[in-house]
């Protein structure tokens, strides 16, 4: 299952995520995507506040050309990041995989 976050608000998020983990099956597999949708404090921010819902992987915390952001929030989030669906050839591509930050690359 794939949900979108776009909200600051944790708190909504976290509830939003939470009942969608409550409905599905036990086992189920959940990503949340931001769709670019914040900074990466914010979403590093909302990434530790999830902790606790198992979640698969968070795609597209920041603007996918930040690099600067994946890495950071990378290094501030208790949850693997997935990105990639925003990469625009091979030198793109190259630049994120060197960059280590993501652990799923979705294409």
């Amino acid at each position: 299952m794939k949900m979108w976050l776009g909200s600051t608000d944790v708190e909504f998020e976290y509830d939003r995520v939470a009942a969608v983990r409550e409905a599905l099956d036990p086992g189920a597999g959940l990503v949340i995507d931001a769709a670019q949708a914040y900074d990466w404090r914010t979403a590093a921010k909302l990434a530790q506040r999830m902790a606790d819902l198992d979640v698969l992987w968070f795609e597209d915390p920041v603007e996918y050309e930040d690099l600067d952001g994946h890495a950071a929030f990378a290094a501030n989030s208790p949850m693997p990041m997935g990105t990639g669906e925003h990469v625009y050839g091979l030198d793109q591509l190259k630049q994120l995989l060197d960059l280590g930050a993501a652990k799923y690359i979705v294409l």
